[in-house]
Order: C-alpha cells, then structure tokens, then sequence
C-alpha cells in the first residue's frame, strides 16, 4: 500500500545544499520503503518535479499576507495535508525569519503542522538547523511547530542548546546534516589532474546581512588575495557556486580584484546538479567555502576546506569535524589569516583527508539510525 509522505522546506535546485538534502532524504526513505512515495511542498513545485522526479505541492498556495489570502491556502494546505500519512520538515535552515520575518517561513510551518495536527497527520522535524529567530511571534511560531512533531532531530547543538532556552523541552536529539547521508567520496585512492587546481567559492552579502551599510569589501579582497596565492602556489582555481543565483554576482565581485597576468589560470565553472559538484570538489585540492553545504559537500566528497564563516553555522559544523584550525569568522576575515589556513590545510592534505573519510563514514552511520527512529515513530 502506498504511503504518501511530505517534505516540507524552502528548496529549490538553484541551491545545491537544499537539492542534496531532498535528494538524500526521498533515497532513504526509498530505501526503508519502496511504497513510500515522496511528495514535494516546497516554493516551486514545477522545479523540484523536474529535479527530483516527485509530485509536488507549492508551500503557500496563494501567495500574499492579507487575511483573505492567508485563509484560502490554509484552506487548501488542509485539504492536501488529509491525502498525507506523514509530513517531515526536513532539513535546512528552516528556524529561521531572516527572509520574511514571523509572517514568512515560522507561520507556513505553523500553518502546515496546525493543519496537519486537525487531520490527525504525524509530523517529523528532521535534521532542521536555527538560523535566526528574534521576534516573539516567531518563537510562537516554532514553538508551536516543535510541540506537535512525534520526533524531532536537529542538525548541531547550538541549534537544541538554542531551542533549550526558549521552552523546548520534548525529547530530542541532534543528528548530522543530512547532505551526509550521501556516500561519493569512494574507497579508492584520489587521483588528482594533471593539472592541479582549487575550488573557490565566495557567497553573496545578502545572505548574513540585510545592512547595506556593512562592509563586505575586505571579505571579497580576502578571496580574490586567496586565490592569487593558490595560483602562485601553481594551482588553478576555479570558481563554483552551490547557490547559482545568489553567488554569482560574488564570483564576480572577486574576480573582478584579480589583476589581469593571472588570465588563463582561473576560471568561472558552471556546476548544474549535486553529482556535478562533487566531481569538481572530489578532484580539488582545497575547497575555500563559506556557503555551508559549499563546505559540506566537499566534505561528502573527501576534500579538505578552508572556510570563511558568514554564519554560527559554519563555525559549528567546522567545530564538529574538528577542524576549526581552518575556518575563521567572515567579519574578521584577512588575507594573512586566510592564506595561513590555506596553507595549513594543503600541508595537511593526506592526513586530513582519511580524517574526513573516517568521520563522514561515521555520519553517515549515525544518519541510518536517525531515519530507523524517525520512520518508527511515525509509523512508516
């Protein structure tokens, strides 16, 4: 018998973190149960049929904030939630009311567990992280949304330690992101190109702050003096976005700082899908990141990262992986700092790779567990 099961979240392919989330997820939940049929409730149903091969159903049916509005897609949210024999929030930075405020993000989980409560629907909040939540509606919001969920597994512990001191108190856990359930880092030997080369992979401002007024200047100098060391070091450089586009306008600010003798030894690659770019970080001799699932994906794939950290997030997971000798904080990021890091890790290269081999391998056990739980306690 077929089980319909929703994984709510505000995904698309242009970002390559969310589409290795989904990805991962729908595969495992394949894999426990052939009957289960993944569904899509996300902002662009469309995209995410074309990416995954799923049904989808748009997260707001009706777009808008007026009261007639908001009563139409609950209405609708209710009537497609009834079709569900489970709902998972599932991944991301999903606690958070950096885009929008209370009204975005906070009420659509809100919205979609409240109806989902009323039709007797059990809901899973799956290795979702805490971005930024300040306002009080907010906390409601999500306190709301953690309450009805049968289980709850967070992707760090700054996240529940957070959650912690606004009134969670149900049973939780924290697991490891879900990007690490995906195994492409291989058993078998790196061999690297004939012509070595790095990965750089700036992110745009937007993304940590909504003050146009903060400078973003010495981030972008810190990247373009990164890359001209990596290519004195007689490594090409190539420029990759996770998030297409946001992030390009970054490469572009970057290299628009690189002088012009560097010409032909760095170049803008234009990744299309998650496999793609794990192959380009798979052969990398460094990956620099400060997009999270720029850096997580690389680990997936077993190459070492520099990162620059826009967000607590990245610090964390860094942290986690114990290697937080090589990331430091965006807003105090410089040139000497970054080089040295970069510099650290290249030396470093063979140990750090089997370290990174061995704990994604551990993760990715540990994520078999999560999923096992998760699945019985929703009766999958």
């Amino acid at each position: 018998m077929t089980k319909r099961v929703g994984l709510l979240g505000p995904y698309s392919s242009r970002n390559l973190g969310d589409t290795a989330i989904q990805g991962a997820v729908i595969a495992r939940l394949r894999k426990h149960d052939a009957d289960i049929e993944p569904i899509g409730i996300c902002p662009e149903p469309d995209d995410t049929r074309r990416t995954h091969g799923i049904q989808a159903f748009p997260l707001e049916p009706h777009s808008g904030r007026a009261c007639g509005t908001r009563i139409l897609s609950l209405a609708k949210i209710f009537a497609f939630v009834g079709t569900l024999d489970a709902l998972i929030i599932s991944g991301g930075g999903q606690l958070d009311e950096f885009w929008g405020g209370p009204w975005g993000h906070p009420f659509s989980l809100w919205a979609w567990t409240w109806c989902a409560s009323l039709r007797g629907v059990p809901v899973a909040v799956l290795g979702v992280g805490l971005d930024r939540i300040d306002t009080r509606l907010s906390r409601l919001f999500v306190g709301s949304v953690l309450k009805r969920a049968r289980y709850r597994a967070f992707r760090d512990w700054r996240t529940l330690d957070h959650l912690r001191t606004l009134g969670l108190r149900a049973p939780s856990e924290v697991c490891p992101d879900l990007a690490f359930t995906l195994d492409r880092n291989g058993r078998t030997p790196v061999h690297l190109p004939a012509a070595p080369y790095a990965i750089v992979s700036p992110i745009a401002a937007a993304t940590w702050t909504h003050d146009a007024a903060e400078e973003d200047e010495p981030y972008f100098a810190a990247c373009a003096s990164a890359s001209i060391w990596l290519m004195n070091r007689g490594l090409r450089v190539r420029f990759v976005c996770t998030q297409s586009k946001m992030d390009r306008s970054a490469v572009e600010r970057v290299t628009a700082l690189i002088d012009e003798r560097y010409d032909g030894r760095w170049e803008v690659r234009d990744i299309e899908g998650v496999d793609a770019y794990l192959q380009e970080a798979r052969a990398a001799r460094v990956v620099l990141a400060s997009r999270l699932h720029g850096a997580i994906l690389a680990f997936v794939a077993g190459t070492p990262v520099v990162a620059v950290a826009p967000l607590p997030k990245v610090s964390q997971l860094m942290l986690e992986l114990d290697l937080s000798q090589c990331c430091m904080d965006l807003r105090d990021v410089s040139i000497t700092g970054l080089v040295a890091r970069l510099e650290y890790t290249l030396h470093h290269e063979t140990a750090m790779r089997e370290h990174i081999r061995a704990r994604t391998a551990h993760w990715r056990a540990a994520l078999d567990e999560v999923f096992t739980r998760m699945t019985a306690a929703l009766a999958l």
